[in-house]
């Protein structure tokens, strides 16, 4: 038996000091080197732990006195506490904790009754992130719980009843064997991985009814602890000890925070979270005032429609004087005449051309060959057919010998009319060419 005792005992507190067995890699003097260890979550939904368990009726008196006395220890060798812990948040954990066994109570010198303790209890958790991180292998808690405690001391009546530490108990109750207890104690879990531990408690026992110390207990466990479920407020299927966003449904992408705008950005980096916009532009778009296809960044002038030639501004405007030919000053020759619309020149008019190439070549000098129409059809019809009708001309003279280089073509459309009579005899007047001396 003795020997059982000193192997719980090395199970409760030898994992206390396994730290101080562990080699941390060399760091700087003021840096408390931490044990590698594999990241863990931040909390479970539920926790199932079987540990083993001993019982000690005699220090329940004095601050810690006889505590670490293991003689006055009586252990249950196998694994007989289970206990079922459900996580409510990171800091708060509720549980259900049951053990039997055959216990004695060195105390009162009571040995091998069976013993029920089953209570219910909450927890808060100091790897919550305020004190530890949540990711600490090292996770301790406090506990608090009550429940029922059965353990049968045939009616013992307490007076002047002396226990085993010579204490005087003498207060007339009565040890039934079922009591409400209260409880309250320290646990720690040593992660070893994510999801399996180590587990040491312990706690004390406290009978209410009973008015005194007289059955209340320490009890000492030692175990191993399993976790599952990992937490998910929002619901979005990303666990929140992955999720950067745990209250907010998100996307795995954007490890469980939400993309609302679909820009690729995630809503907590968007500086525009409900508009579409290039993440180079942080989120926002880009914006086009004046609708020329140029976003404002690089629009030198975003309120004026532009070109891409200048930077989103317009071109410079560029003021063309309408040129409008100057009206004929000199005839020199009779002019030539032409049927409704056509450019071909007349049989009779040949004698006409005949004589001012003889006068050209005989005065020299440059001429202009100036063709018109009457006001029947476009300016942009009559402009052409007044053209061709002065090109006709041209070709004629030079057939006769007058140098083309000293001839130029005019069409002047019906601009400089004769006559403004809607009679035929009008318009045959106003379908000529003129040949004008260049001054």
């Amino acid at each position: 038996m003795r020997r059982l005792r000193w192997i719980f005992t090395l199970l409760v507190f030898g994992s206390i000091f396994t730290q101080a067995q562990i080699t941390p890699q060399q760091g700087p003097p003021d840096v408390i080197p931490q044990p590698e260890v594999h990241p863990i979550v931040d909390y479970y939904k539920w926790q199932v732990g079987v540990s083993v368990f001993a019982t000690d009726h005699t220090a329940v008196r004095g601050a810690f006195d006889q505590y670490f006395n293991v003689d006055n220890w009586s252990v249950v060798p196998y694994p007989a506490k289970l206990t079922i812990v459900r996580g409510l948040n990171r800091s708060f954990d509720m549980d259900i904790s049951a053990n039997i066994g055959e216990v004695d109570n060195k105390r009162l010198m009571v040995e091998n009754e069976f013993m029920i303790n089953a209570t219910m209890g909450l927890r808060y958790r100091f790897a919550n992130g305020y004190i530890l991180k949540q990711t600490s292998w090292f996770d301790p808690y406090l506990r608090l719980g009550a429940g029922y405690h059965k353990l049968d001391y045939q009616d013992m009546v307490f007076d002047n009843v002396v226990d085993t530490r010579g204490n005087t108990i003498s207060n007339g109750s009565h040890a039934n064997a079922e009591h409400f207890t209260v409880a309250g104690g320290l646990g720690i879990n040593f992660w070893i991985t994510k999801r399996f531990g180590l587990n040491v408690m312990s706690e004390y026992y406290h009978m209410p009814s009973m008015k005194t110390d007289a059955i209340d207990f320490f009890q000492h466990s030692a175990g191993v602890v399993f976790r599952f479920g990992q937490l998910d407020r929002d619901g979005d299927g990303i666990p929140d000890h992955e999720d950067e966003c745990p209250d907010t449904p998100g996307l795995r992408e954007f490890q469980g925070c939400p993309d609302t705008d679909g820009d690729g950005l995630p809503d907590h980096k968007d500086a525009c979270p409900e508009e579409w916009g290039p993440i180079e532009n942080d989120g926002c778009p880009i914006l086009d005032r004046d609708g020329d296809g140029i976003p404002d960044d690089q629009d030198e002038c975003p309120d004026v429609p532009g070109i891409i030639d200048y930077q989103g501004c317009p071109p410079p405007v560029r003021v063309i004087e309408p040129v409008t030919p100057e009206a004929p000053r000199t005839i020199v020759f009779e002019d030539v005449l032409f049927d409704f619309d056509k450019f071909t020149i007349r049989a009779g008019e040949h004698a006409s051309i005949k004589e001012a190439a003889e006068d050209i070549l005989a005065k020299g000098g440059v001429y202009y060959i100036d063709g018109h129409t009457d006001v029947r059809g476009s300016h942009e019809y009559n402009d052409r057919l007044s053209e061709r009708r002065a090109q006709s001309v041209k070709d004629a003279l030079v057939k006769e010998g007058v140098p083309a280089e000293s001839l130029m073509v005019r069409g002047m459309g019906k601009r400089f009319t004769l006559c403004q009579d809607d009679t035929e005899a009008c318009h045959q007047q106003n379908r000529r060419v003129e040949i004008l001396r260049k001054e």
